[in-house]
């Protein structure tokens, strides 16, 4: 699966928020190479917090620890993808300190 690809990648953080032996939270942190910004780059993925446990700010710790280990790489730049259609997880990024771009993404399955 995915997430032991993920485990096992020596460049990729995998955290995960457990609570009383259950995860209840998760995000990834990939690194990239970006030429425009001529080194390391991150991107974060699958930030997902349990219903029950969202507005306790769980999830802006999540991200506040992936910035931290991003900023700890060398990274220049965090970037995520959110669906735009998900106005409550691009507020919560927004109130986190992400600013949108005027880039769109484009995917091709192979």
């Amino acid at each position: 699966t995915a997430l032991r690809i993920l485990l096992n990648e020596k460049t990729a953080v995998l955290l995960a928020v457990i609570y009383k032996d259950k995860v209840i939270g998760m995000a990834s942190l990939q690194k990239l190479i970006s030429t425009a910004e001529g080194g390391p780059v991150g991107l974060i993925e699958d930030v997902v917090i349990g219903k029950d446990f969202r507005g306790k700010k769980i999830g802006r710790a999540v991200l506040s620890a992936l910035e931290k280990e991003a900023s700890d790489r060398g990274y220049t730049r965090l970037q995520l993808l959110a669906d735009k259609k998900n106005t409550a997880a691009i507020l919560f990024y927004k109130r986190c300190g992400w600013i949108g771009t005027d880039l769109i993404n484009l995917r091709k399955c192979l």
